[in-house]
């Protein structure tokens, strides 16, 4: 739909009426949403050749299973003319996008199925000569949908702990980092503690960068976060500085969105 339908869903569930109304006509395409262009810009506003694009050191950590990040890299990347199709393939492979909990399918590139959705609430009672085409098409809906389960880690504790080797380079990933922008995460107990954020984001171990988004300055992620950077969960609250500095780290809070933050609060993700 060319933006980010939670904008439609938020406002199709308000208590609001007028929220409900706005729901039905919201284009999309004018929200600023599309923050990934920040990192594209990020990624190639150094490079001189197409292959100087895999000097970048950056890597990505998601407990989405989804694969748009990949797909608005990749074809981000694409549309600028002088990166060559082979450099960009390159650079998103291997470990540079870790799916920590898996992901639903592993050629991103690849246009995504057509799915007819409409086929799981049909009745095949009364179709006549068209319950095989139903059968035939729902068949190849639920094996799309088998295929995608198979590459996710859903159950915790033991199913989420299957892609050891994923945890373990997300891991190593953010411990070698010297900036560290963590994006729309709510600082989950078992998340954090399976990548280690506490070890590797600490204030007393930790000499890094760490930019942190919190829409709407929610206190329990507040608290969350502190409690990762700090031990104690009295700091970032409302009224604390969004910016704090102990030893050689730095720590700063954004309560805007992603692209605002990125936009307007962040410094440059070099």
């Amino acid at each position: 739909m060319g933006g980010n339908i939670n904008r439609k869903e938020a406002l199709l569930n308000s208590p609001l009426e007028s929220d409900r109304i706005q729901s039905k006509t919201i284009n999309l395409k004018k929200c600023k949403d599309d923050w990934c262009r920040f990192v594209i810009h990020q990624l190639v506003i150094d490079c001189k050749t197409s292959s100087d694009i895999l000097e970048n050191k950056v890597c990505f950590v998601t407990f989405n299973y989804d694969v748009s990040l990949e797909r608005a890299l990749y074809f981000g990347l694409r549309h600028i003319q002088f990166l060559q199709p082979e450099d960009v393939q390159e650079f998103l492979g291997g470990n540079r996008i870790m799916h920590v909990y898996g992901k639903v399918r592993e050629k991103f590139s690849d246009p995504s199925p057509n799915l007819k959705w409409s086929e799981q609430g049909r009745n095949p009672k009364g179709m006549g000569d068209n319950t095989q085409q139903h059968l035939h098409d729902y068949r190849i809906f639920l094996d799309h949908i088998y295929s995608a389960s198979q590459g996710i880690r859903v159950i915790d504790p033991s199913d989420k702990e299957t892609d050891r080797n994923i945890i373990d380079a997300a891991t190593k990933a953010i411990t070698a980092a010297n900036r560290v922008y963590i994006l729309g995460y709510g600082f989950d107990a078992n998340n954090s503690r399976r990548i280690g954020l506490t070890d590797s984001l600490h204030y007393g171990r930790s000499k890094k960068s760490v930019m942190f988004t919190n829409y709407c300055g929610i206190s329990r992620v507040n608290k969350r976060a502190s409690n990762i950077f700090f031990g104690a969960a009295d700091h970032f609250g409302p009224n604390d500085p969004s910016i704090e500095t102990p030893r050689d780290g730095t720590y700063e809070r954004s309560v805007r969105d992603v692209y605002e933050s990125l936009e307007l609060d962040f410094e440059s993700l070099d």
